[in-house]
């Protein structure tokens, strides 16, 4: 696990995605062209994309399907993995 994250932990890597994430244009013409099933899993306590953002995601494609999951964060936590797991599978 210490491997994984000193592999990952970059900090310019962070300076680098927030860059590319300011300067790029929007996506939603190109997802509202998606013909395919979407589900789309958020938590409602994500600081860095708030529950609206899911909303216009899961509004863009057509016959999406929107699961909100409570006091979880950007990041998907090992006590919820069975949570999401069964909203992949049931949704």
């Amino acid at each position: 696990m210490i491997k994984s994250y000193e592999r990952a932990n970059h900090p310019d890597g962070f300076k680098r995605l927030m860059l590319a994430m300011a300067s790029e244009k929007s996506r939603t013409e190109k997802l509202k062209q998606l013909q395919c099933p979407l589900l789309v899993i958020h938590g409602d306590a994500d600081p860095l994309f708030s529950v609206e953002h899911a909303k216009h995601l899961a509004s863009c494609v057509v016959g999406s399907h929107l699961e909100i999951i409570e006091k979880m964060g950007h990041a998907m936590p090992r006590e919820l993995c069975g949570e999401i797991v069964r909203i992949i599978c049931f949704s």
